[in-house]
């Protein structure tokens, strides 16, 4: 905030935050960091999905367009959650602990007993909060991959 103060990176127009876990270096765009940003910014675009960090309105009212790239995150993140889900239903992560750890006890202990805690997620409920791009993505998924039924809860049904 002190550098936009000090104008130390003169005026600009447009800012371009290619990867989702950059931009949060200067904290939420919101009223208070703002009206700090040159006159000139007409564009704020952001890799990922979502206004968390990003007052738009606040923006707005100051010109400045914030723009996201929420389509072009949604397979990848559908792809993890889909992993997630397998990994729960079919205790991947004790596999996979055991296995890295170099341990054969440890290994074996997950060969032997994982199966009779994991189970087939085929049949089960998946609840979703949100059928935006990325909750309908996952939805699909689990829906045509694993055969599972898909509840939700969207404000837009």
């Amino acid at each position: 905030m002190q550098a936009l103060r000090e104008k130390k990176w003169g005026d600009f127009e447009a800012v371009f935050r290619p990867w989702w876990a950059t931009g949060g270096e200067m904290g939420r765009l919101d009223k208070e960091l703002v009206p700090l940003l040159p006159s000139s910014l007409r564009v704020w675009a952001s890799a990922g999905a979502g206004y968390d960090w990003a007052d738009v309105d606040v923006m707005a009212a100051h010109g400045i367009l914030y723009c996201n790239g929420a389509l072009a995150s949604s397979e990848a993140v559908a792809d993890m959650a889909l992993y997630h889900i397998l990994s729960v239903f079919r205790n991947l992560q004790w596999s996979n602990t055991a296995g890295r750890s170099g341990d054969p006890d440890a290994w074996m202990d997950a060969h032997i007993n994982a199966q009779f805690t994991a189970r087939n997620p085929q049949g089960h409920i998946l609840g979703l909060v949100g059928l935006g791009n990325i909750g309908y993505c996952i939805a699909t998924k689990a829906y045509r991959a694993l055969d599972m039924r898909i509840i939700y809860y969207d404000p837009v049904p």
